[in-house]
């Protein structure tokens, strides 16, 4: 009977052990995560930091990707991929003319050439960080269109060729420019944005990620675009 005592003894002790052990890497691990996502916050920060109109951009088009990601039932990791994806989607950037990047007026065919190879630049920068490999393509097909015209870029990719969160970022993306101030415009209603992904659904759009779109506007109305609340994906995630 002692030994019996003596041997529950050590396995409640163990079991504490493990149990405060298993705590310490969770917390350790969101520690990881938290890092990781801040790193990422930063370099997209400094991408639009190059235009004071784009200032916020790319976390906007995260969490508006996440939501749409989330609407659609994806699971935790494919609605952190997208968010991750759509902070770093315009990271290619950086090897575009600041005098392009800020120009107030409408581009020239040349330079609107030059902005085309944005997502080749981000996905080469990208392609040497292993833990982003999944985010890769993604980035670097956040602007083929869904009918595989030549209006997308850079590959002309068709539907489904294209990948999904590169479709959901494209979505995210054309909503958070259209409701942002321009040099040359002011930020557009929520009622011309409906009209704009009604009429380019099956075309530039992919119709499902636009009707996660249309339903979250729906529901939300004006408040799914504000900009004044910091956003936690983990929190959003798990919420």
């Amino acid at each position: 009977r002692e030994q019996n005592f003596k041997l529950q003894d050590m396995n409640r002790n163990l079991e504490g052990k493990v149990r405060e052990r298993t705590k310490q890497l969770a917390e350790k691990h969101q520690e990881l995560r938290t890092a990781y996502v801040q790193t990422i916050r930063a370099l997209a920060e400094a991408v639009d930091a190059k235009d004071a109109y784009t200032r916020g951009h790319s976390e906007r088009v995260g969490v508006y990707a996440s939501k749409i990601a989330r609407e659609m039932s994806f699971p935790k990791e494919f609605i952190e991929r997208v968010y991750i994806a759509g902070l770093l989607h315009d990271v290619g950037k950086i090897g575009v003319p600041d005098h392009i990047i800020t120009k107030p007026d409408r581009l020239t065919d040349e330079e609107y050439e030059e902005i085309k190879k944005h997502p080749e630049i981000g996905a080469k920068i990208l392609e040497p960080v292993t833990f982003l490999a999944d985010v890769v393509p993604c980035v670097r097909h956040h602007h083929e269109w869904y009918d595989g015209s030549d209006r997308g870029y850079p590959c002309r990719l068709l539907g489904d060729q294209i990948p999904l969160p590169s479709r959901v970022i494209l979505v995210a993306d054309t909503v958070e420019a259209m409701t942002s101030d321009r040099p040359y415009r002011k930020a557009l209603s929520l009622d011309i944005v409906v009209r704009e992904l009604h009429a380019y659904s099956g075309t530039q759009f992919d119709p499902v990620a636009v009707q996660a779109m249309l339903a979250l506007i729906e529901r939300e109305g004006d408040a799914f675009l504000r900009r004044d609340r910091k956003f936690d994906i983990y929190e959003f995630i798990e919420g």
